[in-house]
């Protein structure tokens, strides 16, 4: 079959993803994007021109501006063919707004769409979804007129290599109650364990997460690049995820066993059937257990090749695979 033309619609009423390679903004949507953009000919981006922020030149031509007013429009419902005129040229339609439907009117096009958190309610009209470990995240359906399709959620590997580590906890993503921030704070500075703490407070949460930070045992930097996440990554002795939520393995933690950083987590979503004890990271049900899985990564005991080893089944051309995957097997169809 001929090579397929993939359209991706940021339809967010505010831009908050940038798809560049070396990100300030965190998260699995524009991980995906990024890859597909920088991977595949034959795909085409239309967002927020914010979005389009240190995107390489030769990558820039495949990018459009969407404004605030044109995804309202396509929100409500508005024929995409009246917005984007090339739009009809497309085999594939992607996009994780999972509560709208892209109202596509006199033509035909494949639309795609993925959950972006668990529980969110998937519109009725969206019969191609997209999840990631789809035995784990289980958005709310609002009729059982949908396909589901188990993708991966994937990123570049380096090269193994070995990093001194140095004692502390790196924990990079949304600081947030779902993600239970606060609680490690709380036990990283009771127990005087050091511990960086790096990307966006949501606002409600700010007061609670706050106060366990004191700048001695427990820091605060805010939100990050790229390259002062890998800096901090490689000496760290631990990455720790108390999600409360079930949701697949993060991207964030993912990024972390790249660098042969063992993983503690909790007992729900994805982490059970990933994590093994004492090989790539620990599952911790209380504080106890944590503090017992901490002395091990602290004092090295989990070897960093068998983090790396463990990522690879995640890689960023395993993901982009199983997109294509699922869009050729509907295009044959």
């Amino acid at each position: 079959m001929a090579v397929m033309k993939i359209l991706y619609l940021d339809l967010g009423l505010e831009p908050i993803e940038d798809y560049n390679r070396f990100p300030k903004k965190y998260g699995g949507a524009r991980s995906v994007v990024s890859s597909l953009l920088y991977n595949l000919d034959n795909f085409e981006l239309y967002a927020d021109e914010k979005c389009f922020e240190g995107i390489e030149e030769n990558i820039l031509k495949k990018c459009h501006t969407l404004s605030l007013e044109q995804r309202q429009k396509i929100r409500e419902g508005v024929a995409l063919d009246t917005i984007i005129s090339e739009a009809k040229n497309f085999d594939i339609l992607l996009h994780h707004s999972t509560n709208v439907y892209v109202n596509t009117f006199n033509f035909k096009i494949n639309q795609f769409v993925w959950s972006v958190g668990w529980g969110e309610i998937i519109e009725p009209r969206n019969k191609y979804v997209l999840l990631f470990d789809k035995e784990i995240q289980n958005p709310q359906f609002s009729s059982a007129n949908h396909t589901i399709y188990d993708i991966i959620l994937g990123l570049p590997i380096p090269k193994f290599e070995e990093y001194k580590k140095e004692g502390y906890i790196f924990n990079c993503c949304r600081q947030t109650k779902l993600f239970q921030s606060a609680k490690l704070a709380e036990i990283c500075q009771k127990h005087k364990i050091p511990a960086i703490f790096a990307g966006p407070i949501d606002k409600d949460y700010e007061l609670e997460f706050l106060q366990y930070i004191d700048d001695k045992s427990t820091q605060y930097i805010g939100i990050i690049d790229e390259e002062t996440k890998i800096k901090l990554s490689k000496p760290a002795s631990a990455h720790v995820m108390l999600q409360t939520y079930p949701i697949s393995v993060t991207l964030s933690a993912k990024q972390a066993l790249a660098y042969g950083v063992p993983i503690l987590a909790t007992p729900v979503g994805g982490w059970p059937a990933f994590i093994k004890n004492a090989y790539n990271g620990f599952i911790v049900r209380n504080e106890e257990h944590f503090l017992m899985a901490w002395g091990f990564c602290k004092n090295n005991k989990v070897q960093q090749k068998n983090c790396w080893d463990s990522i690879q089944i995640y890689s960023e051309q395993k993901m982009i695979d199983s997109f294509l995957k699922v869009f050729e097997y509907i295009l044959n169809k």
